[in-house]
């Protein structure tokens, strides 16, 4: 300090982004714009993510007999004289005492002579009126087909996560989410016209690739808006639509029993989200990362007037200065290694004098000779995406986080889908059983906030990797006759893996920094759909050799996940991580006692402060 005023020195150890999102207004209306335009996106997914259930549903079928007309007859006649015709067709299953549904008699009413594939099939009615099954007969040999609705979106969501997370970080948030969004929407009413198979997977599979980064840039963009405070609640928060999203998907489908109606139904919303081209704000942290102060400006005065925060032309000045320290602060990172984490004292909001303003382009001009460092190039885009890649593992630290928040993501992905899968149908509606799903999701979302305020990111993980676990080896040692007890115990494995759903994508988005974070968390994505790909046949193939194999691979992973989460730090109450080197720093220094806690923001509070 010199004659009372900050120097440029002091100045810079103060100004962290938490105090520029205090200085216009804090936590208000702003970001509770931003979370709900986030809601319109993210109810969607579960839309199309889920859907096939109902546009691809099982129905029962039969081999449709000669004289039959798939389009007119019924699959269980009333007519006696029709009913005994199909049964001398239709050769009979010896195990089940069934009728076969893929092969015909080659001579009517001759229980031993030779069969052939049926050729047309038809179809129940009942649950369904039409399904892309029925329509395309993906049944017996072609039973493949309807799997590949499913894996190909996934696929696409797979591509997705790594294109738009290399996308977000290099042109920003707001820019990736409206192209995605209108991409998604345009490919997603594109499909309900489809009318063949191959056409229809197309689309599909183009739908996906904007939702996979769709949702992850949406959760990014809630995190960086939000205060230290606040930043749990909006990043489990986020999570409520998606639940909302499934109770709506069964309500559609029970009133809408036809595919392509329903497929309309369900992507007219994706209009909804034209509304991001007018609304959606840029990240002003990423905005000032990358140099474009003057739109960082725009978006933090909107957001004052938004958070009902008067602005003179001094404060816009300050803010201004503001804006620039903390970028400098980055900059100068670059060359002496420190960072505003680890160096904080007592923030006061200052009007800037002149003597000030001289200060801050005295940073400018210095901020322009340090990115001639070949250092401090971290802090501008890679000019490829392999170098970006190649920072996710360049250090330790970075190596550690990104392995163990991979492998987490993988594991919790696979137990959630393959605990779904695996357990006893709470239903034979498949309505019901979607409906009751999502309402099941929201009190695991709830409970997680409670649990990452009360314990920290990283205990909260590893107590539902516990809970879970424990859920599935009780549910072994069950036996086989208490249906109920043992459909309980995996209901309450299905419940802690949704916790560590929601508490995950937080973890990982708070661990990563800001120049890396989309392409981390998108990263994540990519193994997280890897591991709900994977799911469907741990369960069926590996089920078919004992039926207590796909628990023991879910507990097995659900126990490396836990001890890979060990590695990473806690983030609770801390600021977000802008460069590696924060997130180095905030690895050295955690564990640490500090008689002073302002000395280091947030990353040194004592062991008996729960993070």
């Amino acid at each position: 300090m010199e004659n009372g005023k900050p120097n440029d020195q002091d100045e810079a150890r103060t100004i962290v982004f938490e105090d520029i999102l205090e200085f216009v207004g804090g936590t208000g209306l702003w970001q509770v714009m931003v979370m709900t335009l986030a809601a319109i996106g993210v109810f969607q997914v579960p839309l199309h993510s889920l859907g096939s259930a109902f546009i691809s549903g099982d129905q029962q079928y039969r081999c449709s007999v000669p004289g039959e007309i798939s389009g007119n007859a019924d699959y269980n006649p009333a007519n006696e004289t029709v009913w005994k015709n199909i049964d001398r067709w239709i050769p009979t299953d010896n195990t089940t005492g069934q009728w076969k549904r893929c092969s015909l008699l080659t001579v009517p009413g001759e229980r031993d002579s030779s069969e052939i594939d049926c050729e047309s099939w038809i179809y129940s009615r009942s649950v369904y009126l039409s399904t892309i099954v029925q329509d395309w007969n993906l049944v017996c040999s072609r039973k493949w087909m309807k799997s590949t609705v499913q894996s190909s979106y996934m696929l696409g969501c797979l591509v997705g996560s790594m294109l738009t997370g290399v996308m977000s970080d290099r042109y920003g948030r707001r820019w990736t989410i409206c192209l995605a969004s209108l991409v998604f929407f345009i490919f997603n009413m594109a499909s309900s016209f489809a009318t063949t198979y191959s056409v229809f997977i197309l689309l599909r599979f183009l739908a996906a690739i904007p939702r996979g980064g769709l949702y992850c840039t949406l959760f990014i963009l809630c995190v960086e808006v939000a205060g230290t405070r606040q930043r749990a609640a909006s990043g489990l928060m986020i999570n409520i639509p998606f639940a909302l999203g499934m109770v709506l998907l069964s309500g559609l489908a029970y009133f809408i029993r036809s595919w392509m109606v329903l497929q309309l139904s369900m992507s007219s919303f994706g209009a909804l989200l034209l509304v991001y081209w007018l609304l959606l704000p840029e990240s002003p942290r990423w905005l000032i990362l990358h140099g474009q102060m003057e739109r960082a400006q725009q978006e933090l005065e909107r957001a004052a007037r938004w958070n009902r925060h008067q602005m003179s032309p001094a404060d816009k000045l300050e803010l201004h200065y503001k804006m620039e320290q903390y970028r400098q602060l980055e900059l100068a990172n670059c060359k002496s290694g420190s960072s505003q984490l680890n160096s904080a004292a007592p923030k006061h909001h200052q009007e800037p004098d002149q003597e000030s303003m001289n200060v801050s382009k005295s940073f400018v001009d210095k901020g322009n000779r340090c990115m001639k460092i070949p250092a401090c190039q971290s802090l501008l885009a890679c000019p490829n995406t392999i170098c970006e890649l190649k920072r996710l593992v360049d250090t330790p630290h970075m190596r550690n986080i990104s392995l163990a928040h991979f492998i987490n993501w993988l594991i919790i992905a696979l137990c959630y889908y393959g605990v779904t899968f695996d357990a006893t149908r709470l239903s034979s509606d498949p309505y019901l059983a979607i409906a009751l799903s999502g309402v099941l999701e929201i009190p695991a979302y709830l409970g997680s906030l409670w649990l990452v305020t009360s314990l920290g990111r990283r205990r909260s993980v590893l107590l539902t990797h516990s809970l879970t676990a424990l859920s599935l080896i009780l549910m072994l040692a069950t036996p086989h006759g208490n249906l109920w007890i043992r459909l309980m115990l995996q209901m309450i494995g299905r419940f802690a893996t949704t916790a560590s759903y929601g508490i995950i994508y937080l973890y990982s988005s708070e661990c990563f920094p800001t120049l890396l974070r989309n392409l981390g968390v998108g990263l994540c994505g990519t193994f997280e759909d890897v591991g709900s790909m994977t799911a469907p046949y741990v369960v069926d193939l590996l089920g078919e050799w004992h039926w207590c194999v796909p628990s023991v691979v879910f507990i097995t992973g659900t126990v490396l996940a836990a001890l890979a989460i060990l590695q990473t730090p806690e983030t609770a109450q801390t600021l977000l991580p802008d460069t590696v080197k924060d997130v180095q720093h905030r690895l050295e220094f955690e564990g640490k006692n500090y008689d002073d806690k302002t000395t280091f923001v947030g990353e040194a509070l004592s062991a008996n402060t729960h993070l």
